[in-house]
């Protein structure tokens, strides 16, 4: 722990043998002090009792055959070794998560008693110091990944800090990502999905009184079709940390609509929902913090790398926003706005303002196969002054994610090296409203390889690219897609398998025999294996709480 003058205190966790490692995940993990500052909230895996085998030389297994004592008496079953333990996916394994409290006065660790059929994390403390407000998902009938996925069943849960109690708030009929109380402790939000179907939909936005009977009311419904409003539903699966205005009364929040990424404000009190984005320069707006009125945001586009942005929200409840007076916070910074000391910012990296050496555009297209769900979108980036360009097309990962005006550092690259790079939104990406989503599902290798093909049919008669110079590049459902593209539509095509050695979701037996299906046909192909995970977003990391 640090003041602004230097280090106060440390707290050895681990020797502490309150419970197994401390949870970074991003699904499950959080750091949280409490607003009387006497406690900080974390999530840790379980204790797990050593249990000992017979053929350890301690066992004294004269008596019992069957079992062995812990230190602390309890008797476990030394079978109990080698049974196999259920994961909530990639990443680190996660097996049973546990709140634990650190005081700050003693260094004391308890570990609250939570239902022991659920795995608890995303704990927020309520505004009085009191409770936590957590997220439990089920551990039965079994467990499943979770990154990604929105749909597995869950359910919202507040536990009095004397465990008196431990509530039930919701009826797991939908699950429940990112609480968030506002600063006075009045409201808590939440984002509610769809519990099933697909991996991830479009969220509503929930509220619910929590000085009274915890009554619950949409602020924000799942949008099935956009209508001409221009929003296109809630995609993300949190919501920023701090996300209130001062008075508790308006939220703000990110959420990509076909391919861009806009800010939006809802006052909770009318449900008024106004972009504050829009008329600014199109790219992918975020927010990441908002405090005394001052929202901290950063801005990206194919060809901007993240800017990080400011901008003073008005103190009236009941004001009308069609956009903020942003400033770049390098200016910002000059000009000596006195808020600023109030965010922690760990580092500005300056970057040139645009590359015109790059362009971009966004192509919407129209499928021919008479269904109500045939827009989607495509973003087309090339390098400026080259004639006959090599093409890559990119169809996205998820199925249910998306592409939007975002920089990608690997695409950015691919275009500094002279290629144009087609990203294709195919019908069932986030940001189209639910039916779009769902238009998917039955139609997984059919609707979306021909979104891909019609895509690179357009690109080949309107553009000035190559069109015996073509590749395509993915991951994930992207690999898949790539598969699919190169088996239905077959040519000749050079082949670089990428796998992941613990990869859970993609088994990478079926990389090989693909592979070795390739390689049978006399295709040049080649594949390279690492210990990665799913992809490559594995990532050690830390957490922080200010």
């Amino acid at each position: 722990i640090w003041s602004r003058q230097g280090l106060l205190s440390s707290y050895n966790l681990t020797s502490i043998k309150k419970h197994g490692k401390v949870i970074v995940d991003a699904t499950f993990a959080n750091l949280v002090w409490s607003p009387n500052e006497k406690y900080i909230l974390y999530v840790a895996e379980k204790e797990k009792k050593t249990i000992k085998t017979y053929f350890d030389s301690t066992v004294n297994d004269s008596n019992d055959k069957n079992s062995c004592g812990d230190d602390d008496g309890t008797t476990l079953n030394k079978l109990d070794k080698f049974i196999a333990e259920e994961t909530w996916g990639e990443r680190e394994p996660i097996h049973q998560p546990v709140l634990a409290i650190l005081e700050i006065d003693t260094g004391a660790v308890r570990i609250l008693d939570t239902p022991s059929n659920v795995s608890p994390g995303q704990a927020i403390w309520s505004r009085d110091s009191s409770g936590i407000v957590y997220v439990g998902w089920n551990n039965e009938p079994w467990r499943l990944g979770v990154i990604y996925c929105s749909n597995r069943r869950n359910s919202l849960y507040y536990i009095p800090l004397d465990e008196s109690k431990c509530e039930h708030l919701t009826d797991g009929s939908r699950t429940i990502y990112s609480p968030r109380f506002n600063p006075q402790g009045t409201k808590l939000v939440y984002l509610s999905y769809l519990y099933g179907g697909p991996h991830h939909s479009c969220a509503a936005l929930i509220q619910m009184d929590w000085t009274s009977d915890r009554k619950c009311a949409a602020l924000i419904e799942t949008v099935s079709k956009p209508n001409g409003s221009g929003f296109c539903g809630i995609y993300s699966m949190d919501l920023p940390k701090r996300c209130w205005s001062s008075d508790g009364n308006k939220l703000y929040f990110h959420t990509v609509g076909r391919i861009y990424q806009d800010i939006y404000e809802v006052n909770t009190i009318n449900r008024k929902l106004s972009c504050i984005t829009k008329d600014n320069e199109r790219g992918s707006w975020s927010v990441l913090d908002v405090h005394n009125n001052i929202l901290v945001a950063s801005y990206a586009s194919p060809t901007i790398a993240n800017r990080l942005m400011i901008a003073a929200v008005p103190p009236s409840a009941d004001h009308t926003l069609t956009s903020l007076n942003w400033t770049d916070f390098g200016n910002a910074v000059s000009l000596g706005i006195a808020a600023l000391k109030d965010f922690l910012i760990f580092g500005i990296v300056e970057t040139t303002s645009s590359d015109g050496r790059i362009t971009w555009e966004v192509i919407t297209l129209t499928a021919s196969d008479n269904t109500s769900i045939n827009e989607f979108d495509v973003i087309f980036c090339k390098p400026e002054g080259v004639t006959q360009l090599p093409l890559i097309v990119v169809p996205h990962g998820g199925p249910h994610s998306a592409f939007f005006s975002y920089y990608y550092i690997y695409y950015h690259c691919f275009c500094k090296l002279g290629y144009a790079v087609l990203q294709v939104n195919y019908r069932g990406s986030s940001g189209y409203g639910q039916d779009g989503i769902d238009s998917l599902l039955g139609n997984v290798g059919t609707v979306d390889v021909a979104d891909v093909k019609l895509a690179v049919d357009h690109i080949l008669a309107n553009k000035n690219v190559d069109s015996q110079n073509l590749y395509i590049f993915g991951g994930s459902h992207g690999g898949f897609l790539g598969t699919h593209m190169i088996g239905q539509f077959p040519v000749q095509t050079p082949t670089l398998i990428c796998l992941g050695e613990e990869d859970a979701r993609v088994p990478p037996y079926q990389g090989r025999e693909f592979y070795r299906a390739l390689k049978a046909r006399g295709i040049e192909t080649s594949i390279g294996i690492g210990k990665e995970l799913h992809l490559y977003y594995y990532t050690k990391t830390c957490l922080t709480g200010v």
